[in-house]
């Protein structure tokens, strides 16, 4: 249920937007509805910005949602903040290896870098055989 009302303030006369959440109606410029709870609007950005992570409300320019978790993101593009489990990190200088957070390796470019079990690696250099690391020559 979307409703439109109108309020009167000091100034004059006001619009604003009402909308439900689980039977409660709410103003939806300060509010928002997450997963059935309403809560504040983070104070920045625009609406766009302005996501959910389970039942808080929070800004998605600053913050990343892995899994239910907030973490601010460490990118310098949104699109490089990637999510590892609960965490976020830099996918230019990080990787994600079953759940544990790496650095990159040194050697190659990320279309070299690899996992093997929970290691990161080069495949330039290295190979992953039964689960371990081995020198590829």
């Amino acid at each position: 249920m979307k409703l439109l009302i109108l309020g009167f303030c000091l100034f004059g006369m006001v619009t604003a937007e009402m909308k439900e959440c689980k039977g409660v109606l709410f103003e939806s410029e300060q509010y928002m509805c997450c997963n059935g709870v309403i809560g504040h609007r983070p104070p920045c950005g625009t609406t766009s910005d302005h996501q959910c992570c389970r039942d808080q409300p929070f800004n998605s320019r600053n913050f990343l949602c892995c899994n239910g978790n907030l973490d601010k993101r460490m990118a310098a593009s949104p699109e490089n903040d990637k999510c590892c489990g609960e965490f976020g990190f830099d996918n230019t200088s990080h990787m994600c290896c079953t759940g544990i957070i790496h650095r990159r390796p040194d050697e190659g470019a990320a279309d070299n870098h690899k996992c093997c079990k929970n290691v990161a690696m080069s495949n330039l250099s290295q190979k992953c055989v039964n689960g371990h690391v081995v020198p590829k020559y």
